[in-house]
């Protein structure tokens, strides 16, 4: 399995464009899309007066807490051994379709609300300051309380402090400085100090609390705090602006209150159009303009799974000259989380290289007909106990060592050899070994204990007088005829030359000998209609790279990509060196998905 999807769980279409049921100048800055089963990025010149401009942006997000629990259980490879692409397909329209243009994807800096907004032509659809996002509001003005617990008998304490958070994450500490008639401080992030007009218990005292933490927090924050209520053990003070939300208690002599960032959105954006983080960034460009999305956006969704960045998801928008520009771009669409075809709804597709070159049966001796590389032959170790991977308890992730020999108990072939712990319990290494022997002995060991003895059979290299191009016979032996939507399956490939002709004198076995073929792929395919659900990832990824070992070609296939009641077909390639080129094998193999039962 080496391609794993994750669907969009926000996504949503802001704009400033002239609103045409409002007539005048009027904007649809305050319309929501957040429902819609389309998204639309476009930039319109001059279309209200000489001079005007308008533009749609997109936002979306996606789950990086699934992303990362995956990682945690091995479902994904680690940092460094994986890329996400943001994939978004594009939606075919009778309107205007730019040409030659770029668009920016960017992460979102504070957090937004999809909304259930559906017009995206008259854009009638208003929040009208409550639930979803528009081109200037991320989402309903939420207001943050802090509550601070004063004790009738000792009042709030000099020295105490509270901590609040504004809208961009900037935390400041107040620090209470009895006896001063009002605050003073140091703006949003950093700290503050906050004056008493009084420090003693009993209404009095806690309404005077409350004026004077008002007066400071306004005079640094410009966030408009107010009191709204005091009872009769505690002075709640309430933001009276946007963005923040929480609710926590502390004694006046424990002094950490903190209100935090609400997650469902809140407020108005501090740019109109959405506010982003100036880096990372990421370029698409579309140069007939009806291309699909594929971007590399691994730095920033890494950052996202580290917690250097919060998740608030991407924006996408026009590259920021066209934006400007004295044309029109009009209008480029894709297909939202909510469209009816499974396979064009947005994704965050991870994808890793996860094919095991095993050369046990693939076992060349060392050649000067070769270069050096070419004279390597991985060989790899499955520590199974019970049917489950398992490390080695006294080598656990430390290199283990290999010795060839030239039979048991023989001689010694060259060096010992050190490998390398791939997974848990799978280790791996690579060796040579320059010998004219059919087949020789291979033993894994480390700290002068044996853990396993395995045998090679040694092939020769040969140079040859024909050019001739190899055909193949290729069966799936274990394909299923069904398979459910959990699954995870793993695709066992016999491959054999086509001009395979055993003599007489071939010695019967009971399972024929496969062929391994180093370099193969694999392209998944929906029946009905032909559209490739996984197409040929031969360049720099090989995510479609093959797996072979002393069995044969092999490939695991996550079966979550797929909609189920649909039949779904396997193709393959095999690359040829005397042509330099994948070449398509004349084969097709056929499976459904489904739900599963229980």
């Amino acid at each position: 399995m080496s391609i794993k999807r994750y669907y969009a769980t926000a996504d949503n279409t802001i704009t400033n464009a002239f609103d045409e049921t409002l007539g005048g100048n009027s904007r649809g800055t305050g319309s929501n899309m957040g429902a819609a089963d389309i998204l639309e990025v476009f930039s319109i010149y001059g279309q209200q007066t000489t001079s005007s401009s308008e533009l749609t942006r997109i936002l979306i997000q996606f789950d990086i807490d699934g992303i990362n629990s995956d990682r945690t259980a091995g479902k994904i490879p680690t940092a460094g051994n994986v890329k996400f692409f943001l994939n978004l397909y594009n939606a075919k329209h009778a309107l205007t379709l730019p040409e030659n243009y770029d668009l920016t994807i960017s992460a979102v800096s504070q957090s937004w609300q999809e909304g259930n907004g559906l017009d995206m032509e008259n854009y009638s659809d208003k929040t009208y300051g409550l639930s979803g996002s528009n081109w200037t509001n991320a989402g309903h003005e939420h207001k943050a309380e802090a509550t601070i617990v004063i004790s009738d008998a000792g009042g709030i304490l000099g020295g105490d402090t509270f901590t609040l958070v504004d809208s961009l994450g900037a935390s400041t500490v107040y620090t209470i400085n009895g006896g001063v008639a009002q605050g003073s401080g140091g703006g949003s992030g950093g700290s503050a100090t906050v004056g008493f007009l009084g420090v003693g218990g009993g209404t009095g005292g806690k309404i005077a609390a409350a004026s004077a933490m008002v007066t400071a927090i306004n005079a640094t924050t410009d966030a408009n705090y107010s009191a709204v209520s005091n009872g009769v053990d505690t002075v709640t003070i309430t933001q009276g602006t946007v963005g923040i939300v929480g609710n926590k208690e502390n004694s006046d002599s424990i002094s950490s209150t903190v209100v935090s960032n609400f997650a469902g959105g809140g407020g108005p954006w501090i740019s109109a159009g959405g506010d982003y983080h100036a880096s990372p960034t990421f370029n698409a460009n579309f140069y007939e303009g009806c291309e699909d999305l594929s971007v590399d956006v691994t730095t920033l969704v890494e950052e996202w799974i580290a917690g250097t960045k919060q998740n608030y998801g991407f924006g996408i928008k026009l590259k920021d000259n066209l934006e400007v520009d004295t044309k029109s771009y009009y209008t480029k669409k894709f297909f939202a989380r909510g469209t009816e075809f499974f396979f064009k709804k947005p994704s965050l597709e991870a994808r890793w290289d996860d094919s095991i070159q095993d050369d046990r049966g693939y076992f060349y001796a060392s050649s000067s007909l070769a270069p050096a590389n070419d004279n390597l032959n991985t060989l790899y170790l499955y520590n199974r106990i019970r049917g489950r991977l398992r490390n080695i308890p006294a080598v656990g992730i430390e290199p283990i060592r290999v010795s060839l020999y030239t039979s048991a108990g023989g001689t010694q072939i060259g060096s010992t050899f050190t490998g390398s712990h791939v997974s848990t319990g799978i280790y791996k290494c690579d060796v040579f070994a320059e010998t004219t022997s059919t087949s020789i002995i291979d033993v894994w060991h480390s700290g002068g204990v044996e853990y396993h003895t395995g045998s090679i059979e040694i092939n020769q290299e040969t140079a040859e007088i024909i050019n001739e191009n190899e055909r193949y016979l290729i069966t799936i032996p274990n394909l299923n005829k069904v398979y459910f939507k959990d699954d995870i399956a793993r695709f066992k490939v016999f491959v054999r030359p086509k001009r395979w002709s055993p003599t007489v004198y071939t010695v019967a076995k009971a399972t024929p000998e496969a062929t391994s073929v180093v370099s193969a792929s694999y392209e998944i395919y929906r029946v009905v209609d032909n559209l490739k659900i996984i197409s040929h990832d031969t360049g720099s990824n090989l995510t479609t790279r093959l797996s072979y070992n002393v069995s044969g070609n092999y490939f695991d296939l996550d079966m979550s990509c797929f909609e189920t009641g649909y039949d779904y077909g396997i193709r393959f390639a095999f690359y040829d060196d005397y042509l330099s080129n994948w070449n398509h094998q004349p084969y097709e193999f056929i499976f459904k998905v489904r739900e599963d039962e229980y």
